[in-house]
């Protein structure tokens, strides 16, 4: 079973009457309608926005968000010296024409997919490769969103020849009959496609279950034989797996579409009931759960029915819209954006008490769903728009009380704190000390962790900097990775949440502080050892450090705190080892503010 976790549903709510006139409406400085729709809302609500990021402050969002690097010390000067009225437009055009916004978003939906060659043996690094280069393509190529879902929920052919085939084979469950597949292919593309969980209507009905614990009004009124309904558009596939290498420790599948009665409650195997109540009646043909349509009557032709389906329904552009707006916005408008509730969306027919609203904005996000349906479902296009918003420009200081209508409000940047691969993407670009990855299935040498294809990468990663030897099990890389909240997408959960453990980890580790050390071990090219070797002053070496790290000159404190500091020994390499360590271990590093 894929991991399926969410933020707890404790999402402040608005007050039915918290709206008033306090604070005046001006939207003269509005970039596009999102603009428009949020400030609005302040102004009715009374709650006052931030102040607007710095350029620096802008630039190191920015460049991580599309491209999960932080700039260079040079696009820093560069950007905030320029006075060009257009700097924001044409750095907003070249994040994304680049290689490293291709690398973010190719990890964007390895992350939804949950890409890893280690789930049980169904798809091994041939599949592995294939998936992600799957994705890799549909990003460069800035396709239809809707052309790519159908292409994954109709996959067909051998699973090693065909990357789309992965998206069924990563469904496929081990050791349990096939209609538990079924369900659970179900559930992913509801999930992941419509932002509807429906896994708990697969083991019962959501009467007396999800309305008393206000969950899902909507799937509260849906039975456990309309989920299996829904789930029969599967019931038509077949999936033959073979053996792929000599000893039979990969396997592959071949995926076809054949004949099939529909979704049978009678197991094949009745000694292996698989982790479900039993099922009862049927065989159930294919009814899609969210409009009540049948499919065709050709069994063979039910997942391109289902993928017609979900691709043209409008919950689909929505909530792809919310899942992005939670990127740039740290917050979905729905959130959990994988938590919607059909019955709870549209401000014009509200739910009945006890029931709220879900969306923090309705009208926002129909005018985003809008944007994203004219656009011909194109991702490139949906994030210009989000990020030209100067609503995307705010602060992460906020100069009054936060309150709960501030936070729904979107009154402020909220920080995010960076995943695994971006902190050390930030270390080796901070450092200047790229250190190869071999991958196997890549035909190319990585040197940053947001261009690997899965959690179980690197496998082989070169010379130890500390040692200067090869190890057989050489994972310091793959080990900084995991203690940073990596996960494995089978049995650990991604975590990108903070504690002093990390802190600590982060100050002693090996990934680390050789990469301060200048020439002295292995990294003769780094930025400490290219400082100490030059006629630099130290103050404008402290500048060219902070600038390299944190996007920023030092503040006043830090200059004198660093003027101040001097090595043990006075020599120019340990001294500016020992400050650059410093300022890569200051909190803001690890954050997107």
């Amino acid at each position: 079973m894929r991991l399926q976790y969410e933020k707890a549903l404790t999402r402040v709510v608005r007050p039915p009457h918290a709206k008033s006139t306090l604070t005046p409406y001006d939207s003269s400085q509005n970039v596009n309608f999102i603009d428009s729709y949020l400030f609005q809302q302040m102004a009715q609500d009374g709650v006052t926005p931030a102040g607007p990021a710095t350029d620096a402050e802008f630039l190191r969002r920015i460049t991580l968000d599309i491209t999960g690097q932080i700039p260079s010390a040079q696009q820093v000067l560069n950007y905030t010296a320029s006075t060009d009225p257009n700097k924001e437009s044409a750095l907003i055009e070249t994040l994304l024409a680049s290689s490293q916004y291709v690398d973010q978003w190719t990890l964007w939906f390895n992350n939804t997919f949950q890409v890893t060659s280690d789930y049980y043996n169904f798809i091994g690094i041939p599949g592995r490769t294939l998936f992600n280069s799957t994705l890799r393509s549909f990003v460069a190529s800035n396709g239809s969103y809707q052309d790519f879902v159908t292409l994954l929920i109709t996959a067909t052919g051998d699973s090693h020849q065909n990357g789309a085939a992965n998206f069924i084979m990563r469904g496929l469950q081990y050791s349990q009959p096939m209609q538990d597949s079924f369900d659970e292919l179900t559930n992913y593309v509801t999930a992941d496609f419509l932002g509807i969980q429906t896994t708990c209507i697969s083991c019962h009905n959501g009467r007396g279950h999800l309305d008393v614990a206000r969950i899902n009004l909507y799937l509260s009124q849906k039975t456990r034989v309309q989920f299996w309904q829904q789930s029969a558009f599967f019931s038509g596939m077949n999936v033959l797996r073979e053996a792929d290498d000599a000893s039979g420790s990969i396997e592959k599948g071949v995926i076809t579409d054949f004949p099939s009665v529909g979704y049978n409650s009678v197991l094949a195997d009745p000694n292996n009931p698989g982790p479900r109540p039993p099922r009862t009646g049927g065989p159930y043909t294919p009814v899609y759960l969210f409009s009540g349509t049948p499919a065709s009557s050709n069994s063979e032709e039910w997942r391109q029915n289902l993928a017609s389906m979900v691709v043209n329904d409008r919950q689909f552009a929505r909530a792809f819209v919310d899942r992005l707006w939670a990127f740039f916005f740290r917050v979905g408008i729905v959130d959990p954006p994988n938590s919607f509730d059909p019955s709870r969306l549209d401000p014009a027919n509200p739910p009945p008490a006890p029931w709220v609203l879900q969306p923090s904005n309705a009208p926002l996000l129909e005018a985003l769903t809008d944007a994203f349906i004219q656009n011909g479902y194109q991702i490139r296009p949906m994030i210009r728009l989000l990020v030209q918003s100067r609503a995307y420009h705010l602060s992460s200081v906020y100069p009054g009380q936060w309150t709960p209508l501030a936070a729904l409000d979107y009154a402020k940047s909220l920080p995010r704190r960076l995943s695994a691969e971006e902190i050390y993407d930030a270390v080796v670009t901070a450092t200047n000390t790229p250190v190869p990855m071999t991958v196997e299935g890549i035909p190319f040498t990585i040197y940053y962790a947001g261009q690997l294809p899965d959690p179980t990468e690197p496998r082989s990663e070169g010379i130890n900097p500390i040692t200067d030897s090869n190890l057989d099990s050489f994972n310091y890389i793959r080990d900084f990775l995991s203690a940073f909240g990596r996960g494995d997408w089978n049995l650990i959960p991604r975590d990108n949440t903070s504690n002093p453990v990390l802190a600590l980890t982060f100050m002693n580790s090996e990934t680390v502080t050789p990469r301060t050390f200048g020439n002295e071990l292995n990294f003769a090219d780094s930025l400490v050892a290219q400082v100490a070797g030059s006629n630099m002053s130290k103050s404008d070496a402290i500048t060219l450090l902070c600038l390299s790290t944190l996007g920023r000159p030092p503040t006043d404190a830090e200059m004198a705190t660093a003027l101040a500091y001097p090595a043990p020994d006075a020599n120019r390499q340990h001294l500016f080892g020992d400050i650059h360590w410093a300022f890569l271990n200051e909190t803001e590093f690890f954050f997107n503010h």
